[in-house]
Order: structure tokens, then C-alpha cells, then sequence
């Protein structure tokens, strides 16, 4: 067996499981790495380098749980201390950085003319709830930091607003507001393992958040060349390598980008489509080596 692969990754994940057996149908050796082999070693005389780096070539990201913001920025730099040591990260830092910070990746989607919703971001519930009537008075509050629909509500109604809104204001919370979408014709999910896309169409009646966590359901899709020039255009903005693209177009014929994943989830997708994404990832970064 090939040895040099890690996935950093918690003990009952799903994700780790289908990585691993993928590895060791092609012949490596994987091991796994939990938040705690992110450690600080010592800036001394006598051991002067810091950062204790993990033994093998590369480093699949697979978790990125919440934290505080000194707990967020100790793991990227951690992750950007590995990369400069040598260690191939997948994502990169930099791409798991401005992912995560939805606030830096509209920037970055701005940048490179990627059709996004209207958002209004600011500090104050004064501000915000301007913001709540110059945006239709339906609104989606995200919190900047976070994934997976954690955190994440819709506020349509004037006196939650006022609650949501200084409720945010008094924990000294960043209030980002981004216009809801009514009316949606497509919900698409487009994975990218290197440059090959995979993607589906995504739906949940009983909820307007498509997550399959949330119980969202999908089926095959064949996305239109627009949607890939799009879609690659969000990847190609924040530098990922594995990343999931998350596109609207509502009933006026308007695309938006919501967001790219750097740790995407595929259980979906992989239902839908019956390709072994795990197999095409370990493929890709072994390609890298």
C-alpha cells in the first residue's frame, strides 16, 4: 500500500468511512486526524519549528466544526503551517478561509462577476432593519461563520425582526441579511472534484431549506453551460479543488450563487448519481502527489 494520505476528520464520520475504503481499493493508506492532532508544539531554542506537522504528503479537510473566533483562525493557521512545511491541504487554507467567511466570499464572488443575492451586512439593528425594508421585509439572517444551515433563519415579519435584530446587536454579532428567493425554479448542487462537475437538482416540500440534512431530496441534472461557466467562476473565486456550488434561478429567470462549500457534503449527490465521489477524490489527490 501507498502510505502519505490523513483525513482530518471525527471517529463516526461518514464522510472518513467512504475515504478510506476508497483509499484502500487503490492502494493507500489513510489515517485519521481529529482536532486535537491540531496542536501547538513549542517555539523554543530547542525546538525552534512550532507546529508539530502530521507524517504523510497530504491532508483531506473533512470537518470544520464550529468554534470561537481564536479557535477558527488557530485551525487555518495550523492547516497554512502544515501547507508551508510541505503538506498538500485539500482545500487549501485559503480556500477553507474565505468559504467560511460568507462575508469575504461575496467579495471574492463580486470580484470574479458572480451573480449573487442582495445582501446587506452591518453592525447595528437600526442598520439592519433598513436593511430588512430596502430588501422586500423577507429576509435570510446567516450568521457569517458557519455551514451546513447551522444558524441560519428567515425573518418575514416586522416585530421578529425588531427581536432577531437586536437580539444579534446586544451579543455584538455581525448582522448579515440577504433578500429571501421566492419562487424558485431550479435549486441546483454542483460538485467539483478538480475540474469534473457532478451535479443534481434539489427540492424539499416540507421546508425551504434544500439540505439534505433538512431532509432535501434530489435528482439528476444537467446543467446548462451558463450554470457551469457559473458555477466554475465561484470555484475558480475562493481556489478550491473539492467544493460544492450552490445555485438558484427564481421565477424572473435570475441567477443567484448562495455559497461554495469547501468541505461539501455528496451523500445526495452520490445517491442521485450512482458515482463513487470518494473514489474520484482520493484519485485526484494522489494525482497531486
Amino acid at each position: 500500500m501507498v502510505d502519505g494520505l490523513a483525513i482530518l476528520a471525527s471517529e463516526s464520520s461518514w464522510y472518513f468511512k467512504q475515504l478510506a475504503d476508497a483509499a484502500g481499493s487503490l492502494g493507500v493508506r489513510v489515517k485519521r486526524l481529529g482536532f486535537p492532532e491540531l496542536t501547538l508544539s513549542s517555539f523554543t531554542e530547542e525546538d525552534p519549528s512550532g507546529f508539530s506537522t502530521p507524517d504523510c504528503e497530504s491532508v483531506i479537510v473533512r470537518t470544520m466544526p464550529l468554534g470561537s473566533l481564536e479557535q477558527v483562525i488557530f485551525r487555518m493557521d495550523v492547516l497554512r503551517a502544515w501547507e508551508n512545511s510541505g503538506v498538500r491541504v485539500f482545500n487549501s487554507p485559503l480556500c477553507l478561509e474565505t468559504s467560511i467567511d460568507k462575508l469575504l466570499s461575496l467579495e471574492h464572488f463580486s470580484r470574479h462577476s458572480v451573480p449573487i443575492p442582495r445582501t446587506c451586512v452591518c453592525q447595528t439593528a437600526e442598520q439592519a432593519f433598513d436593511a430588512f425594508e430596502k430588501l422586500g421585509q423577507d429576509v435570510v439572517v446567516k450568521p457569517i461563520f458557519g455551514g451546513e444551515g447551522r444558524g441560519i433563519i428567515r425573518v418575514s415579519d416586522l416585530d421578529m425582526a425588531h427581536r432577531v435584530f437586536q437580539a444579534l446587536e446586544r451579543t455584538q454579532s455581525v448582522i448579515y441579511c440577504q433578500e429571501f428567493l421566492n419562487n424558485v425554479q431550479k435549486d441546483i448542487r454542483i460538485l467539483f472534484v478538480g475540474d469534473q462537475s457532478y451535479s443534481i437538482q434539489r427540492q424539499n416540500g416540507a421546508s425551504w431549506k434544500s439540505n439534505a440534512s433538512f431532509g432535501g431530496s434530489g435528482t439528476t441534472y444537467q446543467p446548462t453551460s451558463q450554470e457551469l461557466d457559473m458555477a466554475f467562476a465561484a470555484k475558480k473565486s475562493v481556489g478550491g479543488q473539492i467544493v460544492g456550488v450552490d445555485i438558484l434561478l427564481d421565477s424572473s429567470g435570475r441567477y443567484s450563487v448562495l455559497e461554495v462549500n469547501a468541505v461539501p457534503g455528496w451523500k445526495l449527490l452520490q445517491k442521485v448519481t450512482g458515482v463513487d465521489i470518494a473514489k474520484e477524490i482520493i484519485q485526484l489527490v494522489t494525482r497531486h502527489g
